[in-house]
């Protein structure tokens, strides 16, 4: 990340370079172009100026000799800030500023020739090497009317001028230069300002691959990098509760393979332990008879635990499947006669109480494993003399089932636990009973599944009471 950051400071540097460079040639050759072209237009007005001034002298052809620019120098001093050479048509100097010596010598002069080939006013811009300055030569045609009767050549020095371009240009650079810097500290603070909630992702991002999800991303605005930021703390967030729901399913997963191994491995141990003795012994009639009937009633308590783990993996899909309108009334009248020949063989008092005339909507055959349970519980665990009533009111909503007992009840440390999958209360006693702790865990998910609720309260020695809430079907009169 950090070769990140440098880069984007490197190509920040390197595009604001290129502008201040590009910026700058521009500026500059415009500049010089500009204080060049106000020089050169002056110094070919001043020459023109002087042409017209000096045509007499080539008029009368005046002989070469004395110096009439210097009384014209007086006259004008602005104009006379370089050299003036005065020429004829043959190129021949007539007069001149710099100096008596050139007068009647011919001038071999670039800017000369092409004014007086091209019969018009034209300059040129040197480098005089000895003096380490630019020159600016204007030659200016002479006229005589209509006859081109010389050449007056003006030559000026502009170093000033480059001199000036020259500090501009300075001033420029010194100026990039200090902006390049500012840029490029300005560069490190943004870089390092968006960089950190990259680096705080990617720090996110690692510190969750080793499996650590306590760890959130600060979200330091609305902008893109504050919508990332709260994204990774959203899927930080669903990863955590994804793993932790995990580890509970596989907790559940392994609680679940551990007490079905253990409930299946008790009877299986009976039938083989009976089996050998039958295989083994020479026994009589009622000794095989009795052996037989306790491998029957293993093979049907493992028949039970295994038709519970169907309905329970049934259920764990979630779906109610057939459902139809159930009378309240005759749904808890038909599973009230199921028990009565029970429970009078129990020497118990079997009771109905139903007010209510509800339908509800469900699956018959789940709604009645239910109240089997609820009902088959009560009588096994309530003492003979004892007293099983089945109630049910409604508020015109839900209505309300309970199956009460006055049987041995449950300890109250217990009662958290018993709609727990294989939870015994009286674990031995349970599975005398033929129960497979299965029952209550089944009634909780059949009645949730249903919209509903289940409850329990027990004393012990005083009895249970187990209450389920369903709702009614509303606008059906049975």
């Amino acid at each position: 990340m950090r070769s990140i950051r440098a880069k984007l400071v490197l190509v920040q540097m390197l595009l604001i370079l290129f502008a201040l460079e590009l910026m700058g040639a521009y500026f500059v050759r415009t500049l010089s172009a500009s204080l060049i072209r106000s020089e050169t237009d002056a110094v070919l007005n001043q020459a023109q100026l002087m042409a017209a001034m000096a045509a007499p002298m080539l008029e009368g052809g005046r002989s070469p000799g004395g110096n009439p620019f210097r009384p014209l120098a007086a006259s004008f001093p602005e104009l006379m800030s370089g050299s003036v050479y005065l020429l004829n048509a043959h190129g021949l100097v007539v007069d001149t500023s710099a100096g008596n010596a050139l007068i009647g010598q011919t001038r071999v002069d670039s800017v000369v020739t092409q004014a007086m080939v091209n019969r018009r006013r034209t300059f040129v811009i040197r480098y005089d090497p000895l003096n380490r300055a630019h020159l600016l030569a204007v030659a200016v045609p002479v006229w005589n009317g209509r006859v081109m009767a010389g050449v007056l050549e003006y030559v000026v020095p502009i170093e000033r001028t480059y001199q000036t371009v020259a500090q501009v240009t300075r001033i420029f650079e010194t100026a990039g230069l200090a902006v390049l810097g500012l840029t490029a500290v300005l560069g490190v603070v943004l870089s390092r300002t968006i960089t950190r909630p990259v680096l705080e992702v990617i720090g996110q991002a690692r510190t969750m691959a080793a499996g650590d999800y306590s760890r959130r991303v600060a979200v330091l605005g609305n902008d893109e990098f504050g919508v990332l930021a709260q994204a990774i703390n959203d899927l930080t967030e669903r990863l955590e509760r994804t793993e932790a729901e995990q580890d509970q399913l596989d907790r559940a997963r392994r609680e679940f393979v551990a007490n079905v191994s253990h409930e299946l491995r008790t009877p299986l141990t009976s039938i083989k332990s009976y089996v050998e003795a039958l295989l083994e012994e020479e026994t009589d009639a009622d000794t095989r008879r009795r052996f037989l009937a306790v491998i029957a009633r293993e093979a049907d308590r493992m028949a039970r635990l295994t038709r519970d783990l169907l309905l329970l993996s049934g259920l764990d899909e979630g779906r109610i499947r057939r459902e139809s309108d159930i009378e309240v009334a005759s749904w808890l009248r038909e599973a009230v006669e199921r028990f009565a020949l029970q429970a009078h063989d129990a020497g118990l008092d079997l009771q109905l109480r139903c007010d209510t005339r509800g339908v509800i909507r469900g699956n018959r055959d789940m709604l009645d494993r239910v109240m089997d349970n609820l009902i088959g519980n009560a009588i096994a665990y309530t003492s003979p003399g004892g007293r099983v009533l089945v109630s049910a009111s409604s508020n015109g909503y839900h209505v309300q089932v309970r199956v009460a007992d006055t049987g041995i009840g449950i300890p109250e440390a217990d009662l958290p636990h018993v709609f727990e999958r294989f939870y015994r209360v009286d674990k031995a006693r349970s599975r005398r009973r033929g129960g497979s702790g299965l029952g209550l865990a089944l009634a909780k998910q059949i009645t949730e599944l249903h919209g509903g609720q289940i409850s329990i309260q027990s004393r012990v020695n005083e009895g249970t009471t187990v209450t389920v809430r369903l709702p009614l079907r509303q606008g059906v009169i049975p």
